[in-house]
């Protein structure tokens, strides 16, 4: 495997808990990073990497990357009349219009400093196609429904196991299968149950909408007598290998809950604010419980940007309101979540730059305005505060070059663009935009 040497690094934040170091040299071999400091050597690709802070690279929990087709349309509409105007025109898709739109999402994921996203969808080969194409990490997870139908559960199960043979069998590199039961309220007990089974038979991880809306609670209750999370306790589907998208009204039982099970909760304060969800996730409550908590910007259509920068400024800017507190997430609390937290979630050893993690390292452009004064015990709040996918300069993912100076290596944007244009003409042409 192509050996990397980032040279001459002015400053590294192995850790996100820890201080930023002094520059230095990374050596990545084989995938992993292999020395950080003092590496030298003779390589086969070295980047110059002066005036830029090496980090772990960002990680995107919870995305529905096709949906770059959707960005803009169907705006100013609260989350159920978004979601039926969407599913609409999802009932449309075809395979190749989900890799021409996640063809798009990898890049702009990519050059915003993103090396993995936890992405649910339908089409799943060709998402996986997409993002292997563009050379970042992607779980696919095959997005789920029965509308408490049980003459569609069977169905929803096999089209789940003929995703994981599909995907497993395709030689992907980078893509890896998992499950994607969309909701309480549109999935049933009895399909809940049989993901549970699949999640347990192939050793899947098992990503999910929970507890977004005060409906979604109220259906919840109305179904079953309990709350989201009390449900698929009792089911068994709050486990390491599950994560939950939003988390927004959580009880304290529920924190409790999904802490006594090591899941994780993705917070998307993006689209959470745009879809008027009128809630703010209990980040500090989790966090203090154990619960393990990410960063995902939700997919193009209902947060826009692909940006996990984005979604961590907001995260502790929404905290701080929230709980009138200006200590209320620490910076160093926001970075793990958009770096090491996803990793962890994901049973992956990185978000560290250290020998033997994975070799996914992001290098931020310090030269840039928005980063100055570029002062070691500043960088981290920087980061939170200032950074954004403009200050991304250099991307390694699993080893491989994806970014430098800020263009991607790795697919044709041209090429890409003209796809992506003819698949938003041909699902759209019956619309008035």
């Amino acid at each position: 495997m192509t050996r990397i040497l980032l040279r001459n690094c002015s400053y590294i934040l192995a850790r996100p808990d820890e201080p930023v170091r002094p520059g230095g040299s990374i050596l990545i071999e084989d995938g992993l990073i292999a020395e950080v400091g003092e590496a030298s050597g003779k390589d086969d690709i070295v980047v110059d990497c002066e005036g830029g802070l090496a980090m772990p690279a960002l990680v995107n929990m919870h995305t529905h990357a096709a949906m770059t087709l959707f960005r803009g349309y169907s705006e100013d509409k609260p989350l159920m009349e978004w979601l039926f105007d969407i599913w609409s025109v999802e009932a449309k898709l075809k395979p190749w219009h989900v890799r021409a739109g996640t063809l798009v999402a990898g890049i702009e994921m990519a050059l915003s400093g993103i090396s993995t996203a936890m992405d649910m969808y339908f089409h799943t080969a060709e998402a996986a196609r997409a993002l292997e194409d563009v050379g970042i990490r992607g779980y696919l997870a095959i997005g789920l429904f029965d509308f408490m139908r049980e003459d569609e559960t069977e169905r929803q199960l096999k089209i789940a196991e003929e995703h994981v043979r599909t995907i497993r069998n395709a030689g992907f590199e980078l893509a890896k299968p998992a499950l994607g039961p969309h909701a309480i309220y549109t999935c049933s007990r009895s399909l809940l149950e049989g993901v549970k089974e699949l999640s347990e038979r192939y050793n899947l991880l098992v990503h999910m909408h929970l507890a977004e809306t005060t409906e979604s609670q109220r259906k919840s209750l109305e179904l079953y007598g309990m709350r989201e999370a009390e449900i698929l306790n009792e089911i068994g589907l709050l486990s390491t290998r599950s994560s939950f998208a939003h988390g927004v009204y959580l009880s304290e039982r529920e924190i409790g809950l999904l802490a006594g099970a090591g899941s994780t909760i993705v917070h998307n304060p993006v689209s959470n604010m745009k879809l008027a969800t009128g809630g703010i996730s209990p980040l500090r409550s989790l966090i203090d419980a154990g619960v393990n908590v990410t960063l995902g910007t939700d997919g193009p259509g209902s947060g826009n940007r692909l940006d996990v920068f984005e979604a961590a400024k907001l995260a502790a800017l929404a905290q701080r309101h929230l709980l009138r507190n200006a200590a209320a997430l620490r910076v160093s609390e926001v970075l793990r979540m958009a770096t090491t937290n996803g990793y962890r979630a994901l049973g992956l050893k990185g978000g560290v730059l250290e020998p033997g993690y994975v070799a996914d390292v992001l290098v931020v452009d310090l030269k840039a305005p928005n980063m100055w004064p570029p002062r070691p015990e500043r960088l981290p709040s920087n980061l939170v505060y200032s950074a954004s996918p403009s200050n991304v300069k250099t991307l390694v993912v699993n080893g491989r070059l994806v970014v430098d100076e800020g263009r991607i290596l790795t697919v044709d944007v041209e090429k890409v663009y003209e796809g992506f244009e003819r698949a938003v003409m041909d699902l759209f042409s019956e619309h008035v935009e």
